[in-house]
């Protein structure tokens, strides 16, 4: 069964994360859980690749994927091809 869209929801501190899996808030949006690395790798693959002028939401949405071992499914042309990503139209 096929989870809810979700939403990343800012914590009040970068610090502020909790552990385990996807928790589910009010008005069915999920928070997902980010550690402090995986924010660290959005940032230098956006800079890596600032040529393509990724938003850094996707950039953010595609090192959570590559953390929890999963497929990043987008349609951003600046993503094809790359691993860890299933390119839809």
């Amino acid at each position: 069964m096929p989870l809810p869209p979700c939403k990343l929801i800012p914590a009040k501190s970068t610090r502020t994360f909790h552990s385990g899996g996807p928790r589910r808030r009010d008005g069915g949006v999920f928070e997902i859980p980010i550690n402090e690395s995986v924010i660290i790798e959005a940032n230098g693959f956006r800079k890596e690749n600032k040529r393509l002028k990724m938003p850094y939401i996707d950039c953010l949405g595609y090192a959570i994927a590559r953390s929890r071992g999963i497929k990043f499914l987008t349609g951003d042309n600046a993503f094809k091809g790359l691993e860890n990503v299933e390119f839809v139209k």
